[in-house]
């Protein structure tokens, strides 16, 4: 049968990294991670019986790069220390079983943290809540939380969060991340010029609106090197 998609089982390298074929696993949200939010073993075998259907990447959805700032499920993986390493690599070892590459959607939530899962109001790019933020409010008959607008060193601190989030995947025997830019996460309330009303570097122009996520991809290159795919 005719496809468009005829080169979708062929083999590929990208950084010197080789793919058995160009099939992922979109990053689910299975909250199988321990209330501390490291990889269990019923993690672990949940994801087997992706690896074992044939993709050649399994991400996982909506990893934190620490669950104390950003955190809006109950059992979501949490990469902001050395803690996550060993049980990562369970996955890690799990895929490779299969021919497979682990992988993570590392990401902080911004303005759609919620108070009572962190116990502060959340950071964003400017201090604009999220729509559900405001059907919270309503429905409880509140004022909705507004977002604190990070500072020079809050983004500084933050964009190497998302790097070492990845080097610990590095660590773990990852060779490829996913930096999560969209849904309306932390990124892309940099990028939109709905929810950043910066008049600094970080706002106005869309190479402003960019920087924030080009840092975190620049510093994520410096810590885990050449050899390693940056989705």
């Amino acid at each position: 049968m005719a496809s468009d998609y005829r080169h979708i089982f062929d083999p590929i390298r990208i950084r010197g990294v080789d793919f058995k074929n160009r099939i992922i696993l979109a990053p689910p949200s299975p909250n199988l991670a321990s209330p501390d939010g490291l990889v269990t073993h019923q993690f672990v075998d949940w994801f087997r019986m992706f690896a074992r259907g044939g993709a050649a990447i399994l991400y996982v959805g909506n990893s934190s790069i620490d669950i104390k700032e950003c955190k809006d499920e109950e059992c979501q993986l949490d990469l902001s220390n050395e803690h996550s390493v060993l049980p990562l690599s369970w996955y890690t070892e799990m895929a490779l079983e299969y021919d497979c590459h682990a992988s993570l959607e590392v990401n902080h939530n911004g303005k759609d943290t919620t108070f009572e899962m962190v116990g502060h109001v959340p950071f964003s790019s400017s201090p604009i809540p999220g729509d559900s933020e405001k059907m919270r409010a309503a429905r409880e008959g509140r004022a909705p939380y507004i977002p604190i607008e990070m500072d020079q060193n809050k983004i500084d601190e933050t964009v190497m969060k998302y790097a070492m989030a990845c080097k610990r995947m590095q660590k773990a025997g990852m060779d490829i991340a996913l930096l999560h830019g969209g849904h309306g996460n932390l990124i892309s309330q940099f990028t939109s010029p709905h929810y950043n009303k910066r008049t600094d570097k970080y706002g106005g122009s869309l190479e402003n609106r960019a920087r924030f996520a080009i840092e975190v991809v620049e510093k994520t290159r410096e810590l885990c090197g050449e050899n390693f795919v940056i989705d």
